[in-house]
């Protein structure tokens, strides 16, 4: 089960705009009045749960009879805090919260797992590539779906014609291996992009340019549109407005809820990062007040922050010994740049260089390691 934690700085979150669309579904319960409404509810394997807590201070732990069973545990869930679990198995799984259980404050999420699954595979770009499976069953050009009994492991392999470059997936699918392992626990889909060769997605991006499969996959998987006008702009420097439609974008794609009153007053509903810096406040993954600073520019120690929150929150571990020698243990940054070089994300040695400047071809490398699975 993947746990997750999220500040919810607008708690009318049902004053939405946006809705989420895809095979998965979430699924909201409600705390309040010592009460989960509602306390029990039947979901598919792949789906998940999203506990928001709209009034007191409560918590979402997983066991019956208030005892802790130790599948998820929210800790305690103030006003405007939300918690989810993905469940990755089918069972039946009783939870509680210490603040009411002995009055009746548990829930129970049911999950069941469909017999078969159906995968589809899309091709998209120019040129042309065939996408085959094992097991047999989907041979794409001609056979581009086939469904497969829940819970089995596909893998999925791109074979380009000649002329054709591969450049990535998006969807189960996420990094630039021509090989795509799918553990099909739902109905899902998977998209292998490739480009004729040669050619680009971004006319001021050469094939041969360091970074070039960073910025693919980013395109691919719906994480930039670029900077304007055909190109992706590289050695320009990341401005946090966005920096934040990056890391939105990340965590939901472009189908999101969001509370639609200002939080920050240089940033006003007609701006272009409008919606996604609403939504990172709202996620706790920026934590300044009044003004957001939407065309400042992001120092690597920023990004590192930004980045941690939106995968883990406020709360993971790192290494306690300092990697670099400009970034030390009482450093403000420390923990989120020592998480940063545990996970691989960020690749250099020796010195961090946290007040320097992230270019958008640097964010690329930082995002599709962080989020696409890459190295």
């Amino acid at each position: 089960m993947k746990r997750t934690v999220l500040s919810v700085m607008g708690i009318f979150l049902f004053f939405c705009l946006l809705t989420t669309a895809s095979h998965a579904a979430t699924v909201e319960v409600m705390v309040q009045d010592f009460s989960f409404s509602p306390s029990t509810l039947t979901v598919n394997v792949g789906d998940t749960v999203r506990w928001m807590n709209i009034g007191g201070s409560h918590a979402a732990i997983s066991g019956a009879n208030c005892t802790a069973d130790g599948r998820w545990n929210s800790g305690v869930l103030e006003m405007g805090q939300s918690f989810t679990v993905t469940f990755d198995e089918p069972g039946t799984f009783p939870y509680f919260s210490p603040s009411g259980c002995v009055s009746g404050m548990t829930g129970t999420v049911t999950v069941t797992s469909p017999t078969n699954s159906l995968l589809s595979v899309e091709r998209a770009g120019t040129g042309s590539a065939e996408v085959s499976s094992a097991p047999a069953g989907i041979l794409c050009g001609a056979d581009c779906s086939e469904s497969y009994p829940t819970g089995t492991r596909i893998t999925l392999t791109v074979s380009p014609i000649p002329g054709t470059r591969f450049t990535g997936w998006s969807g189960a699918c996420k990094n630039t291996n021509p090989v795509c392992v799918v553990h099909l626990t739902s109905d899902k889909d998977a998209t292998a992009h490739f480009i004729t060769e040669g050619g680009g997605t971004f006319d001021d991006i050469p094939e041969n340019y360091w970074a070039d499969d960073y910025i693919e996959a980013m395109h691919n998987n719906g994480l930039t549109t670029g900077c304007g006008s055909g190109n992706y702009c590289p050695e320009e420097v990341v401005t946090r407005g966005q920096m934040a439609a990056f890391l939105v974008r990340a965590r939901y794609g472009e189908n999101f809820n969001y509370f639609t009153t200002p939080y920050f007053s240089d940033v006003e509903p007609s701006n272009d990062f409008f919606r996604y810096i609403q939504k990172l406040k709202e996620d706790g993954i920026t934590k300044v007040e009044d003004v957001y600073g939407v065309a400042d520019h992001v120092t690597r120690a920023q990004m590192a922050a930004f980045l941690v929150r939106t995968k883990y929150g406020d709360t993971f571990t790192y290494s306690t010994t300092p990697y670099f020698s400009d970034v030390p243990a009482d450093h403000p940054y420390f923990s989120y740049v020592q998480r940063l070089k545990d996970d691989g994300i960020t690749a250099v040695d020796g010195t961090y260089d946290p007040d320097g400047l992230v270019t958008r071809s640097q964010m690329a490398a930082f995002m599709s390691r962080a989020f696409l699975e890459m190295q």
